[in-house]
């Protein structure tokens, strides 16, 4: 066992002799934890620090990955150190493993999911130019609509996360996400937003997602 010193966590080994040339190999402790498997993807925002709108290159994939949500059910804290995915004597992934005071939870990537398919979408729908001045600079309203399509080739269903960050105000959204204001971006004339869906994919289905919002973008 461990013991804490403020941040500082500090493991006593005692003892231990290891000859010249020699190498020891010492694991600390061994636990069994919970774990749930999920499927995350994460689009980013496409209105820039300037103000203006950069969607995103057309057919460049998207990535979903598969992860680990590991629970640290021990009394010692993980610290910052690789991690390596195993099912059997088969390795999966490799990751970094990021602090985790104990009784808290982590995200571990395992791998890209290459047995689901996403496609995110956005389109104009509507503009009313020059629709704000803003310390002197000349600013269109802009209506867009965002569509997100997953479609699953695995033979079990499946848990699913979505983060999609956006600038602007939230119109109307499907599937009935979380949406968290976000402190990024406080300079900026558009608030920060992201939604978050936790969802099941069923096995050899489509899920289709819609969002709307308005933004102000640089005239």
């Amino acid at each position: 066992e461990g013991e804490a010193q403020e941040d500082m966590f500090f493991t006593r080994l005692g003892e231990l002799s290891v000859s010249r040339g020699g190498r020891a190999n010492v694991p600390l402790f061994e636990a069994a934890v919970p774990c749930e498997q999920v499927f995350r993807w994460e689009i980013g925002d496409y209105l820039n620090t300037q103000g203006y709108y950069q969607p995103r290159e057309e057919n460049v994939p998207q990535e979903v990955w598969h992860s680990l949500r590991l629970t640290n059910a021990t009394a010692s804290p993980w610290t910052t150190a690789p991690v390596t995915v195993f099912r059997g004597d088969s390795i999966l992934g490799q990751d970094v493993l990021f602090y985790t005071p104990a009784g808290g939870k982590t995200l571990v990537k395992v791998t890209k999911a290459l047995t689901i398919q996403a496609e995110e979408k956005e389109r104009e729908v509507d503009r009313a130019r020059q629709a704000e001045t803003i310390y002197g600079s000349y600013f269109d309203r802009v209506t867009i609509e965002g569509t997100l399509f997953l479609c699953s080739y695995k033979a079990k269903d499946v848990t699913v996360e979505i983060a999609k960050t956006l600038s602007g105000e939230i119109a109307a959204v499907s599937n009935e996400p979380e949406v968290a204001a976000l402190g990024q971006g406080l300079a900026q004339v558009n608030p920060m937003q992201r939604l978050n869906w936790r969802l099941t994919l069923p096995a050899g289905k489509e899920v289709r997602i819609t969002y709307k919002y308005t933004v102000l973008v640089r005239h």
